[in-house]
């Protein structure tokens, strides 16, 4: 999630690589780098730290931790604006897990 990536949702996920993926946050080989800056050619962007307090990260497994994690302080609750409410289950919609059936 690079600078200005704002206000995303990862919700119901398997994330990372097993043997590849070694830390839960940060820049190299993380499940999540957020808010990172970036260099493209001539055109600079600064690393941007509203990027990760309006995250939302919920019911994701990661290969690093072997779990499901559900983290209060992941859920954006405290934002002036578009605020999301601690989550009161720990139970995603199956819709999260069905594959689409043919008509």
């Amino acid at each position: 999630m690079f600078s200005y990536s704002r206000y995303y949702n990862i919700v119901g996920n398997v994330l990372g690589y097993s043997g590849i993926t070694t830390s839960y946050s940060g820049s190299n080989h993380a499940v999540y780098d957020i808010g990172s800056g970036n260099t493209n050619g001539t055109v600079t962007v600064p690393p941007d730290s509203l990027v990760g307090t309006t995250l939302m990260r919920w019911g994701n497994y990661d290969t690093v931790n072997g779990a499901v994690r559900f983290v209060s302080a992941e859920v954006p609750s405290r934002l002036a604006q578009f605020a999301n409410p601690v989550p009161a289950s720990q139970t995603l919609p199956a819709s999260f897990y069905l594959a689409a059936r043919p008509a």
